[in-house]
């Protein structure tokens, strides 16, 4: 363990080193400073300001933590800090970017939870799907001041390697982009796929081959022949999620069946001041995908444990999809959504400017292309909190 001594890479004429090697976040970051801090605010009673190891807390704290209802493609359902020694990476990515500022709100005490919004602003910016150089910039001087503030608030005997690999973390997305584009979640989650190739004790190695070059065979045949049954082949070897289908509106698929439409007087008026007047052919859904995305509305009661409602509109707004209707008007099909929007109270809790706080009030139709994405919504005790996901692309 640690270090060895020098590398013989160091001999390569024209090769720098330290910037020839990407950083993985999922490691560094995710199962190294995040839970390291998780580590001293729950296990080392130190006497420090930062101590949250007693029970009643570690209570409290469960008690928010499964609660939360995130959206089904966030990943693993959120389970409480006294069992974070079975959380997956992917757990420690929804807390850190979402859960941690809500759910430790009036817990953690102020000058640490301040500290630990500077890791979730920055690295937020340093994962979207597009990024500036105002982003890069920002997210430099937020992970300089916390690893300042770091080494003041934790100790010297606390400050490991992953905290001061921090520091590099914005020059090496110029260099290389976005952290996703390079993390190892793709590879970790590979090696789930090649696990459930294994069906016996023999020739394991030889398992696992058949069933890869099977499943590039069947990617050639798609690319080449393009069927239908070829497509769902595909579908059925890489283990994808199936649901049946409705009908398909301007690229917007509907699930389920139609039903009658019953709108309250606040939704027809919705609908009067969006379109002019409440059209022909109204008919209700629960579901609908666009974009390869399923969304649900509130009225869809089967989901106990993930919340596909709540998104992302146009005009830097969150709401909570109330109604999904088809409808007629000048002989064209349409698809509608009625979204509750949130009446922001803070645009940028604790200074991270994707977590807002609010209250869901009024109602407003929109179409369905103002919806930009999902997001996660965090209720604890009385207050609302809504997060928005930095990329629609990365693999958990």
């Amino acid at each position: 363990r640690g270090f060895k001594g020098p590398s013989a890479l160091l001999n390569l004429p024209s090769f720098n080193i330290i910037e020839s090697f990407v950083p993985d976040y999922m490691h560094a970051v995710l199962l190294g400073v995040s839970r390291t801090l998780l580590s001293l605010w729950f296990d080392s009673n130190t006497g420090g300001g930062f101590y949250l190891g007693d029970p009643t807390t570690v209570r409290l704290v469960d008690r928010r933590m499964k609660a939360i209802k995130p959206p089904s493609k966030l990943g693993r359902f959120p389970r409480g800090v006294s069992e974070r020694k079975l959380w997956k990476a992917q757990e420690y990515r929804s807390w850190l970017l979402y859960y941690s500022l809500p759910v430790l709100y009036g817990i953690l005490p102020e000058p640490f939870l301040g500290h630990l919004a500077l890791l979730v602003h920055s690295i937020f910016c340093l994962i979207q799907d597009t990024l500036t150089g105002d982003d890069i910039n920002m997210a430099q001087i937020l992970l300089t001041e916390f690893v300042i503030k770091y080494n003041m608030l934790y100790g010297d005997i606390n400050m490991v390697f992953n905290v001061h690999l921090l520091q590099h973390l914005a020059k090496d997305v110029f260099r290389w982009g976005p952290l996703w584009t390079h993390s190892a979640f793709c590879f970790e989650s590979y090696n789930g796929v090649l696990v459930k190739s294994i069906k016996g004790n023999r020739g394991v190695a030889m398992q696992v081959l058949h069933k890869a070059i099977l499943k590039q065979s069947v990617n050639f045949y798609v690319l080449t022949k393009g069927t239908d049954v070829m497509k769902r082949s595909l579908a059925f070897f890489k283990d994808e999620k199936r649901c049946h289908s409705g009908d398909t509106i301007s690229s917007v698929t509907l699930l389920g069946q139609a039903q009658p439409s019953k709108f309250s007087n606040a939704e027809k008026g919705c609908i009067i001041t969006a379109l002019g007047t409440v059209p022909s052919c109204l008919s209700v859904f629960l579901r609908f995908i666009a974009g390869g995305v399923v969304y649900h509305s509130a009225q869809y009661t089967r989901p106990q444990r993930s919340n596909d409602t709540v998104v992302v509109i146009q005009g830097e707004k969150f709401g909570i999809i109330r109604s999904i209707f088809s409808y007629r008007l000048n002989s064209a099909q349409e698809v509608g959504v009625i979204v509750e929007v949130l009446e922001i109270e803070d645009a940028a809790f604790c200074g991270a400017p994707h977590i807002a706080v609010g209250e869901f009030s009024s109602l407003e139709m929109v179409a369905v292309s103002a919806l930009l994405r999902k997001a996660v919504r965090v209720d604890v005790e009385n207050s609302t909190f809504v997060c928005k996901v930095p990329n629609l692309l990365e693999i958990n």
